[in-house]
């Protein structure tokens, strides 16, 4: 049910019988959303990712019922907006397709499913039964957000190799939120990669290049006394190395000795390729 509120000029009062009628003529520009309509309203304009969830023809049409149901001059400022602003979530190059599963996935958060998941993790390939209390798109890859045996994990969908929906519902709980979630568990995750942390002395052609750093750029710490010397958590030697080399002369690594070593012994290396 779609319930419409009238403006007072579009009201008449009739004395006697009681009750209140619209004036003779005058007619809403709002049309009724179905269920499907209304569960892809927020995804109205992210065709990209309406699509991905299967549900990108629901999603065109509350697009096309709200713009209906507002004023001209609103709706063509909303048809500019979307013809202007385009979001592009996947990375350079990037091939990702979309997961198999997903759609479907999607259909049983919506209506709180339990669901049985083929799923692959670092450490082993197991089958799960899942409450799925929400999805996050993060850089082109989805992730479910499910609880199994009353813990509350994520699954990065592309790893589900089978999904099965089971009879009856389950509730979510009421203090569970999403972004909250999300947050913490992206912290948490990022604190444990970065066991270790390295010196750099920046030249000036290394600041633009910070931002290969990723999410750990915003946690570099400058030496107060030299700007030019930065502190930045990293994951391993190896891959530091490795990462700090694609640099070249732009920094310098001052410590920690194992991993000014190890950048050396690989610059030896590719630079006997090319002798």
């Amino acid at each position: 049910m779609v319930t419409v509120r009238l403006p007072a000029h579009a009201l008449c009062v009739e004395r006697g019988g009681g009750g209140v009628s619209g004036v003779e003529g005058y007619r809403t520009r709002l049309t009724g959303l179905d269920l499907a309509e209304s569960e892809a309203l927020s995804l109205a304009g992210w065709s990209t990712v309406a699509d991905a969830l299967g549900v990108g023809s629901a999603a065109a049409g509350a697009e096309r019922k709200l713009l209906a149901a507002i004023p001209p001059s609103a709706a063509t400022k909303a048809r500019r907006t979307r013809e202007r602003i385009h979001f592009d979530l996947a990375r350079w190059y990037d091939a990702t397709a979309t997961p198999q599963q997903l759609p479907q996935l999607a259909r049983a958060v919506w209506d709180q499913r339990r669901i049985r998941i083929d799923y692959t993790s670092w450490t082993a390939r197991r089958k799960r039964e899942v409450d799925p209390l929400g999805l996050v798109l993060k850089n082109a890859t989805w992730y479910l957000v499910g609880r199994h045996l009353g813990k509350i994990r994520t699954y990065r969908v592309s790893e589900i190799a089978s999904l099965e929906i089971l009879e009856g519902t389950f509730t979510v709980p009421d203090d569970f939120d999403l972004p909250a979630y999300w947050d913490a568990s992206k912290a948490r995750f990022e604190d444990s990669l970065t066991r270790s942390s390295a010196t750099l002395r920046l030249s000036e052609r290394a600041e633009p290049l910070l931002a290969n750093l990723g999410a750990r750029a915003a946690r570099l710490v400058r030496d107060p006394l030299n700007p030019s010397v930065v502190t930045v958590p990293i994951e391993s030697t190896d891959k530091a190395a490795r990462e700090f080399l694609a640099f070249g002369d732009a920094i310098e690594v001052l410590g920690p000795p194992g991993l000014r070593t190890r950048i050396a012994d690989l610059a030896t290396a590719t630079a006997a390729l090319y002798c």
